[in-house]
C-alpha cells in the first residue's frame, strides 16, 4: 500500500450496555461480551481481506488465528477485541469498499444465529406445526436482523479521531418495535413463543417442551425462563460453536470463519462469594481433622444431590487447595448453594432439579455441622465487579506519532490482564484495549484493581520509552461490590454510572470508586483518586482503606458498631473541615480516637502512636477529593470540607469481608 493512496478506516459495533449488560446469570454476561469481540473480529478479517491493515486497536492474534480454524490447544476464552465504544482504526487503500465490511459482519452474525436456529429450533418447531413455527420464526428474523447498529467513516487525514464520534451522533439505525411479552434477559424484546398476552399455560406448552428437547445443557434454559432470540443465541451458541463454520464472502479467496471448543459455564456469583470462606475451611481442614471430614461429607453430599454444574468453570486456585486439602479437585464443581442457608432454605431454588425435600434437609444439617466444626459461620453473601477503562486516550490518538505505540501498550495490557486476574482468584469477562471487565472475590478486588492500575501504567511508559515520547495515561476503575440476591442486569449497568459518573467525572479521573449493593439498594459509595487511594510500603502498596480494615479485623474480628459509625458521622456534620485551620483539623482527630475508644472495639495492642496512625488514616480517606485543573491547565488535587461517611461503613465492610451473621 502506497502511502500517497491509504486512507483511514474507522468502525464501531453496538449497542454494548444493550446487549453485554442484559444478563440473568454471569455467563450470559460472558456470552455477552464474546459475542460482540467475536463480531469485532469478523470486522478485522473483513479489512484484512481487502488489503487493509489494522492499526488500533492492535490485533489479538491468537483470536484471530482461531477465527481462521487455527486455535492452538489453548483456544481463547474470553473476549479480547475492544468492543465497549472503541472503534477499530485501519488504514486501508482508495479501493477500500467500507460497505462489504459491514455486510459480511452482518451475515456472519446472521450465520451464527441460523447455526443456533437450525440446530435448537428448527426440529423442535417443525414438530409444533406451520403456524408456531411461522410466529417463532417472525420473531428470530426480526430480531436477528435489526439489532446491530454498525457506524463507519473512512478519512484521508490520520489525526481525525472525532469524525466516528460525530457519525454515532447522525442516528440512522431504528430497532425494530417489539410487542407480546418480554423477555426474561433482554427487556425491550418479545419472548420467542409469540404470545401476545401471559398465559402460563400457553407459555409453558412451548417452553417446557423446547427445554426437554435441547439435546445438551439442560440448565441452559431454566424451569419458567422465557427469551427472546437475542437471548436464547447468547445462553446456546457455546453448545453448537465449535461446528460452525461460515465463508466471508463468495470470493475464491475469502477466509472461512470457525468456531471452537468454550467452556459451557462460568463462575456462578455465589461461587465466587463462596471462594474466599472455602479457601479458608481447607487451610483450617489441613490441621484440624473434624472441619476436613465435615467439609468433604457436605462437598459429597451436594455432588450426590446436585451433580457438579460448575465443573467447566472452576476458579483460579480452588482446585490446588483442595488437592492440598487431601480432597479430590472434582469436588471444586460442585453446586455452592450447599453452602448458604438462605439459598437452602428457598423453595424456589430447586424447582428445575429433581432434588427431594430430605435431600434439602441433609443439606441444611450438614452446613450446620460444618459451622459448629470450624467456627466460620456461613460465607459472605458477596462477591465483586471490577470495571476498568482508560482515561482520555482519545486526546491523544489525535497525534499520529502516538498511534502505534499506544496500540502497541493496549495490546501487550490486554495479553497481561488474564493472568493477573487469576492471580486474584477472578474471572475474566473481558479484556481488550483499555477496557477490563472481570469477576472477584470480595477480599481479592482491591487489590486486583490497584495490580491492574500499575499495569497499565508499566505498559505505557515502556512504549512510550521504546518510542522516545511522552505519552499521559491513566486507568479508573468501578468496584461494585453485590450481594447474590441482586439482578445481574441492574448492578452490571450501574458499574458503568459509577465509571463514569463518578470515577471520573466527580473525581476527575485516575481514581478508583467503589460501591456496596444490598439486598434492598445502596448501602455505601466512596471514591478517591489513585494518589490518596493508594500507600506505598517499600516495592509492594495496597490500598490505604484496606490496610485500615485489615488492622480492625486482626484487633477484633471488625466489631465496628452503629453506634460509632452515628458518631462519627454527627461529628462530621457539625464540624466541617476547614482544610487550612489545622487545630480544628486536630480536635476532629481527637474525638474520632476518643470515639474510637468507647465503640465497643477492644484495640489489642494498640499503642498512643499506633491508634493516632490509624485515626489519621481513616480521615484522610474519609475526606473526599477530587482532581481539577487549575487555570493553567495543570491538575490539581484538591480536598473537600466535610467527611464522607460511608468510608466507615466501607471500612466495616471490608473488615468483614462482607460478612453478615445469621
Amino acid at each position: 500500500m502506497s502511502d500517497g493512496n491509504e486512507r483511514y478506516f474507522h468502525l464501531t459495533l453496538g449497542p454494548v450496555q444493550g446487549f453485554v449488560a442484559q444478563a440473568r446469570r454471569t455467563r450470559d454476561f460472558w456470552a455477552g461480551s464474546f459475542l460482540l469481540s467475536w463480531l469485532a473480529g469478523v470486522a478485522m478479517q473483513a479489512v484484512k481481506h481487502q488489503g487493509g491493515e489494522v492499526q488500533f486497536p492492535e490485533p489479538d492474534q491468537d483470536f484471530l488465528a482461531a477465527m481462521c480454524g487455527e486455535a492452538t490447544s489453548h483456544p481463547p476464552q474470553q473476549g479480547s477485541l475492544p468492543n465497549r465504544f472503541k472503534a477499530l482504526g485501519a488504514r486501508v487503500d482508495q479501493d477500500f469498499e467500507a460497505g462489504r465490511v459491514v455486510a459480511e459482519v452482518t451475515r456472519a452474525w446472521e450465520a451464527l444465529a441460523e447455526h443456533v436456529w437450525k440446530t435448537d429450533l428448527e426440529p423442535f418447531l417443525q414438530a409444533m406445526g406451520d403456524t408456531q413455527y411461522q410466529a417463532t420464526r417472525e420473531i428470530w428474523q426480526r430480531q436477528v436482523n435489526r439489532f446491530w447498529e454498525i457506524n463507519w467513516v473512512v478519512t484521508n487525514d490520520a489525526s481525525a479521531e472525532q469524525l466516528l464520534e460525530r457519525r454515532k451522533n447522525w442516528r440512522s439505525h431504528w430497532p425494530a418495535e417489539e410487542g407480546g411479552i418480554t423477555c426474561m434477559m433482554m427487556a425491550a424484546q418479545q419472548e420467542l413463543s409469540g404470545q401476545s398476552f401471559p398465559d402460563a399455560e400457553r407459555l409453558k406448552a412451548f417452553w417446557q417442551p423446547l427445554r426437554q428437547a435441547m439435546k445438551a445443557g439442560d440448565t441452559d434454559l431454566r424451569e419458567g425462563e422465557i427469551l427472546s432470540a437475542l437471548a436464547f443465541i447468547k445462553r446456546r451458541f457455546v453448545r453448537h460453536f465449535p461446528a460452525f463454520s461460515h465463508r466471508l464472502n463468495d470470493r475464491t479467496d475469502a477466509p472461512t470463519l470457525k468456531g471452537w471448543e468454550l467452556a459451557f459455564s462460568v463462575p456462578s456469583v455465589m461461587h465466587l462469594a463462596a471462594l474466599p470462606w472455602l479457601m479458608k475451611l481447607l487451610a483450617a481442614g489441613r490441621d484440624d481433622p473434624e472441619v476436613a471430614t465435615a467439609l468433604r461429607e457436605q462437598f459429597e453430599r451436594g455432588e450426590a444431590a446436585l451433580g457438579r454444574p460448575e465443573a467447566a468453570s472452576i476458579l483460579p486456585g480452588l482446585g490446588e487447595a483442595l488437592q492440598q486439602a487431601d480432597m479430590a479437585p472434582r469436588l471444586a464443581g460442585v453446586d455452592p448453594s450447599i453452602f448458604f442457608s438462605s439459598v437452602l432454605e428457598n423453595p424456589q431454588r430447586f424447582d428445575d432439579s429433581e432434588l427431594a425435600s430430605h435431600d434439602v434437609e441433609r443439606l441444611q444439617s450438614g452446613l450446620n455441622m460444618l459451622r459448629h466444626a470450624s467456627g466460620l459461620g456461613e460465607p459472605a453473601p458477596f462477591y465483586a465487579i471490577l470495571m476498568m477503562d482508560g482515561d482520555s486516550l482519545g486526546s491523544q490518538l489525535s497525534e499520529p506519532s502516538k498511534q502505534r505505540p499506544i496500540s502497541r501498550a493496549l495490546n501487550a495490557f490486554t495479553q497481561g490482564v488474564p493472568e493477573r486476574v487469576a492471580a486474584h482468584h477472578g474471572f475474566l469477562v473481558y479484556a481488550g484495549g483499555d477496557d477490563v471487565l472481570a469477576l472477584l472475590p470480595v477480599t481479592e478486588a482491591l487489590s486486583c484493581a490497584a495490580t491492574l492500575r500499575d499495569f497499565y501504567a508499566d505498559c505505557f511508559q515502556t512504549e512510550a520509552s521504546k518510542a522516545s515520547l511522552s505519552i499521559t495515561t491513566s486507568l479508573s476503575g468501578a468496584l461494585l461490590y453485590c450481594h447474590i440476591r441482586r439482578p445481574l442486569t441492574g448492578v452490571l449497568q450501574d458499574a458503568h454510572a459509577l465509571l463514569d459518573e463518578v470515577a471520573k467525572e466527580a473525581t476527575g479521573r485516575d481514581a478508583i470508586a467503589v460501591r456496596v449493593w444490598q439486598p434492598g439498594g445502596i448501602h455505601l459509595t466512596w471514591a478517591q483518586p489513585w494518589e490518596t487511594a493508594l500507600r506505598h510500603d517499600g516495592a509492594s502498596q495496597e490500598l490505604a482503606i484496606e490496610r485500615i480494615a485489615r488492622r480492625f479485623r486482626e484487633q477484633d474480628e471488625a466489631r465496628f458498631t452503629n453506634k460509632f459509625l452515628f458518631r462519627v458521622r454527627a461529628l462530621g456534620e457539625r464540624l466541617p473541615l476547614l482544610m487550612e485551620d489545622g487545630a480544628q483539623r486536630g480536635l476532629l482527630a481527637s474525638l474520632v480516637r476518643a470515639e474510637l475508644l468507647h465503640s465497643g472495639l477492644e484495640l489489642k495492642h494498640f499503642g498512643d502512636a499506633a491508634l493516632d496512625q490509624l485515626v489519621h488514616d481513616l480521615l484522610e480517606q474519609a475526606v473526599p477529593v477530587t482532581r481539577q485543573l487549575d487555570s493553567a491547565g495543570r491538575s490539581q488535587l484538591k480536598a473537600s470540607a466535610s467527611l464522607n461517611p460511608d468510608t466507615f461503613k466501607l471500612v466495616r465492610f471490608l473488615a468483614r469481608e462482607g460478612r453478615i451473621e445469621r
